[in-house]
């Protein structure tokens, strides 16, 4: 069975105290909690050697012309959230084995060549509206593809009525409309069958709202508890699997202190800081305005 997990995003605002949970999302397959530092570490080497506040300006601006008057009812910091989902989103899609199926398949029959085609002919066409930004990174780049698949090849007005923000937001990093293994947005709360639970926690100011400052992780269990605080947690009652359970944690703890992974946790952050709720995940989306003449997938 695939290891399944539970992704929540928090973003802590040093100028005004408050914790907000902005993005959370199911991942299916290799939701480990060693693939889960690692891709902190990912996410640490972009900040590192980019200054992503374009990107994610650009995202906040494109989610505010497609969602118009619903835009107002997303979270706070919810493109900040959307640039990091996307930056893992292009990891999967350019490390995944998935587009060996295309191999025997001509060019022009190609989901991902045809998806790449539609968004290049527009951006030619568009160059202002693409706000086209090369800066030699491969993932970098994909999260700026992301954004002109639904800028213009799958604009929300054309998908409003068949998904959710968050599912149309998945359907953007996606060849076809059959949802690949990975990470999955449009989930609004943790099932039964997630094994693990990851917090990511991004650290800003709200005087600089497009600049992560800094990245920290939680690891917890599905029950949400800190797994590098438990001595063990397997499940069975052999001391052999204790023991491997043991082992596990001691090289989850070697990842962490190779890779200087600033550790972090939920209790300790609504401790610190105030936790801001809203409603984004409980209540009904407003769908768009209906465009009959273009509502099918892409």
């Amino acid at each position: 069975m695939s290891t399944r997990g539970w992704y929540e995003y928090y973003v802590i605002d040093l100028d005004t105290g408050h914790l907000y949970r902005p993005l959370q999302f199911h991942k299916w397959g290799d939701a480990t909690p060693d693939n889960a530092l690692h891709e902190y570490s990912f996410f640490k080497e972009k900040l590192d050697n980019h200054d992503c506040s374009e990107e994610i300006q650009n995202i906040n601006d494109f989610l505010k012309g497609q969602l118009e008057s619903m835009f107002k009812s997303l979270p706070p910091y919810f493109a900040t959230a959307v640039f990091f989902f996307f930056l893992q989103r292009a990891w999967e899609k350019i490390h995944s084995f998935k587009k060996l199926k295309y191999l025997d398949m001509p060019e022009e029959e190609r989901p991902d060549y045809r998806l790449g085609f539609a968004v290049g002919q527009a951006e030619v066409l568009n160059p202002k509206l693409a706000r086209i930004c090369r800066i030699d990174d491969e993932h970098i780049d994909l999260v700026n593809f992301f954004v002109n698949v639904g800028r213009f090849v799958r604009p929300w007005k054309s998908y409003g009525l068949q998904l959710s923000a968050l599912s149309w937001l998945q359907y953007l990093t996606q060849d076809t409309f059959e949802a690949d293994m990975g990470s999955i947005a449009g989930f609004t709360e943790s099932s039964w069958d997630e094994q693990f639970h990851f917090r990511f926690f991004f650290t800003l100011r709200s005087s600089k709202p497009c600049q992560v400052e800094k990245i920290s992780i939680q690891l917890a269990d599905r029950s949400g508890d800190d797994l590098l605080q438990q001595t063990n947690i397997a499940e069975g009652n052999t001391q052999k699997a204790g023991e491997l359970t043991t082992l596990w944690c001691d090289n989850l703890q070697n990842i962490v202190h190779e890779n200087n992974v600033d550790l972090f946790s939920l209790s300790e952050a609504e401790r610190q800081f105030k936790p801001v709720t809203d409603d984004f995940w409980t209540q009904p989306e407003e769908p768009p305005p209906i465009d009959e003449e273009n509502c099918q997938p892409v």
